[in-house]
């Protein structure tokens, strides 16, 4: 029975080859098709380089900034109340929609913000200000509110990060490194355990990778007015009559011609 699977794989392999060599060295089109394959491969190998170098400088930066961390909690040492400002409106710009309608000053550590916020942020803003390193103290001086309203530097849209935090699809490289190399020993403990070994281990470590490696998703089109534009421009409705300017109007109303007699 092995020897008939055998003969019927190497038949198939076989012919598998000899289309592929038959559809690369056509006398008509072989040079076109090997072209754009070879174009093809070096893409992919690009792309694959691109990629390796983003998340090896990602695994360097979180490693330094772990690093950093660690050693500002352990050696405490004064900072510079610029510095120490500097660093909290740092942090202020991946928590809050819009930071620069807070003031930030700092006198020997001692942090003041002040200014509107809307109440939804103010948790997370107190919490991260006390863990930047060098804060001794935090004096809250903001002022929450429900809704934007009429105040000008709550008005306009959010700062980018703040739109990207609805998109769970993202992840950062160094992310899908750990959550890669983990399915995949998860999967090879899973099929190497004896007997049959474990599907379910097997299963879960698949799954991983496989997310791992799609953790980008799809594009998506932006909505507009609840439909997907899917990169079509904007179609704005007609100008009213009393919406058209006046120079518009002199230009577009039809004049009538003198005739004469």
């Amino acid at each position: 029975m092995n020897k008939v699977a055998n003969r019927i794989l190497t038949i198939i392999a076989t012919a598998a080859t000899a289309a592929l060599i038959t559809y690369l060295f056509d006398a008509g089109r072989g040079k076109r098709r090997r072209a754009i394959l070879r174009d093809k491969v070096y893409s992919k190998l690009n792309t694959v380089r691109t990629a390796a170098d983003r998340m090896a400088e990602d695994v360097y930066n979180r490693s330094a900034g772990v690093f950093a961390g660690v050693r500002s909690h352990v050696f405490h040492h004064n900072v510079a109340d610029n510095v120490l400002c500097q660093r909290v409106r740092a942090r202020l710009g991946r928590l809050v929609s819009h930071p620069s309608a807070i003031v930030v000053t700092a006198d020997n550590g001692v942090v003041t913000l002040r200014g509107p916020i809307l109440k939804r942020e103010v948790g997370r803003v107190l919490i991260a200000v006390r863990a930047v390193p060098g804060v001794k103290s935090l004096v809250n001086q903001l002022s929450p509110r429900d809704h934007p309203g009429q105040v000008s530097s709550l008005q306009g849209e959010p700062r980018r990060h703040m739109r990207d935090q609805s998109k769970p699809d993202h992840w950062a490289p160094a992310t899908r490194l750990l959550v890669g190399l983990g399915g995949g020993l998860l999967a090879y403990y899973g099929l190497q355990r004896q007997p049959a070994g474990n599907p379910l281990l097997a299963a879960v470590g698949l799954v991983m990778v496989a997310r791992a490696v799609i953790s980008e998703g799809l594009p998506k089109a932006p909505l507009r007015n609840g439909r997907r534009n899917h990169g079509l421009p904007e179609l704005k409705p007609p100008l009213e009559a009393s919406q058209v300017p006046p120079t518009l109007k002199r230009i577009t109303s039809p004049t009538t011609p003198t005739v004469k007699h």
